[in-house]
C-alpha cells in the first residue's frame, strides 16, 4: 500500500511552498538593530521640501527646522529664539573639536620671519 502526502496535492487548500530567507518576518529577522540615534540623525539627514527666499528648496531636515527657527525668530517669536539658543549651546557642547591651529615659536621659524621672504605659491 502506498501512503500519499497531503503536502503533494495541488489546489487552493495545497499547502504554499516558500523559499527560506523571502518572507518579510525572515529580512526583519535578519536587519541588525538600528539605535535610537542613528535613527534620529538618519532623519536628520534626510532631504526635505522646504521653501527659501520664495523658490522652493531641497535640503536637510535639520537645516529647514533651523532656518524656520531662525525665521520665526526674527519676526519676534520669543518661543523660537528661546529654542534656537537651547539648540545652539546643545550643538557647541556636542560637536566635535575644532581645528586649532598652532604656531611654534623656535629658531627656524624666527629666523624665517626675519629674513621676510615669502614664497608665493
Amino acid at each position: 500500500m502506498t501512503e500519499t502526502k497531503h503536502d503533494d496535492r495541488a489546489g487552493p487548500r495545497a499547502p504554499k511552498k516558500r523559499k527560506k530567507g523571502n518572507s518579510r518576518k525572515d529580512r526583519a529577522r535578519n536587519k541588525p538593530d538600528e539605535s535610537q540615534l542613528s535613527v534620529i540623525e538618519r532623519l536628520l539627514r534626510a532631504p526635505v521640501a522646504a521653501v527659501k527666499d520664495g523658490q522652493p528648496e531641497r535640503m536637510p531636515a535639520l537645516q529647514a527646522i533651523m532656518f524656520q527657527l531662525v525665521q520665526r525668530s526674527l519676526a519676534g517669536d520669543k518661543k523660537a529664539e528661546r529654542t534656537r539658543q537651547k539648540f545652539e549651546e546643545f550643538a557647541k557642547r556636542n560637536s566635535a573639536a575644532e581645528l586649532e591651529v598652532v604656531f611654534v615659536d623656535n629658531d627656524y621659524t624666527t629666523a624665517f620671519a626675519a629674513s621676510g621672504e615669502v614664497d608665493n605659491v
